[in-house]
């Protein structure tokens, strides 16, 4: 822990950057064969009051799962 609070600190925008590329590539599994991480997703919106990881248009091409 304290390494990767020494990164974050040293390295900023590198650290938002992979963290960013993380989040979208969870957000491409939406609407897949995972409930709880549809849950997860839809929590996370909800509570950060957000849409998205920069803004909206993140899910733009989203697979919506089957329905």
């Amino acid at each position: 822990e304290i390494t990767l609070g020494i990164l974050l600190l040293v390295y900023p925008q590198q650290a938002e950057n992979i963290i960013k590329d993380g989040m979208l590539n969870t957000f491409k599994k939406y609407g897949t064969d995972d409930p709880s991480l549809d849950t997860t997703i839809d929590s996370m919106q909800h509570d950060l009051e957000c849409c998205g990881v920069n803004n909206y248009t993140d899910w733009k091409n989203i697979n919506w799962g089957n329905g």
